[in-house]
């Protein structure tokens, strides 16, 4: 299992004193990432401490550091430093870690200070069989990818080939769907108006309007269950996908 130490990074202690501290007790080839919140201090001290973390030959492969505490110290720029491991709760109200996670919006997943989110932890208040609350964390990848993540080799665009493939194949069933519901559906309802109309003088107007309709609602019925299908197959694609497997 993917693993890292943990260094609560304080004000009241110089950068080197505290990667001496590290230095003692976590073996080199164990990543360190830094905990950067109350009491810890400025941007600066971060950026000295990973500096001489880095100096010293360790990974240095996340940065938790929280939006309210980056917000509180100014809102510095972030560029250099380790993606982010960012903690934002919906609530604080205790559930289980799939509950806790179905709360989780959307923005908490948006970077700060110049750098992505990569990994963020989404409550303190899980329960389960274990005894009492714990913090929950995720991270939209592969078990591969976050032990790549940890080794310090970061997906430089985010997305492996896989997800690049299957979001290029969303993206032109979204296209094709545009295509057929407004040019497609605009044009075959202006033929099919023409066809009733010149074939069957005697319709009132408004039946020729009933007839347009229904065949165009056919029309958009059976695109519909087309790109359902689709769809329903790129799900089974991103499940898999999650499991680290391979389509």
């Amino acid at each position: 299992m993917p693993g890292a130490a943990y260094h609560y990074v304080r004000s009241n202690a110089s950068a080197g004193a505290q990667v001496a501290k590290v230095a003692s007790v976590v073996p080199k080839n164990v990543p360190v990432i830094p905990d950067v919140e109350e009491n810890s201090g400025t941007i600066g001290l971060t950026r000295e401490f990973v500096a001489k973390l880095r100096a010293a030959g360790f990974v240095v492969p996340l940065l938790y550091l929280p939006q309210w505490y980056w917000k509180k110290i100014g809102s510095p720029s972030l560029a250099g430093l380790p993606p982010l491991w960012s903690s934002r709760y919906p609530d604080n109200i205790a559930g289980t870690i799939g509950d806790e996670f179905a709360d989780v919006p959307a923005s908490h997943w948006q970077g700060y200070g110049g750098l992505p989110v990569a990994l963020l932890q989404f409550t303190s208040s899980a329960i389960g069989s274990w005894k009492g609350k714990v913090d929950a964390n995720a991270y939209r990848g592969t078990r591969a990818q976050l032990a790549s993540l940890l080794a310090g080799k970061p997906r430089e665009d985010g997305m492996g080939a896989s997800e690049t493939a299957l979001l290029k194949r969303i993206l032109a069933v979204v296209v094709e769907s545009q295509r057929r519901f407004t040019i497609g559906m605009a044009s075959a309802q202006k033929q099919l108006a023409t066809l009733v109309a010149g074939e069957a003088k005697d319709l009132t107007a408004e039946q020729v309007e009933r007839i347009v309709s229904g065949t165009v609602e056919d029309a958009a019925a059976k695109s519909t269950a087309e790109l359902q299908r689709t769809m329903a197959e790129i799900d089974a694609e991103l499940d898999r996908l999650q499991e680290g497997q391979q389509p």
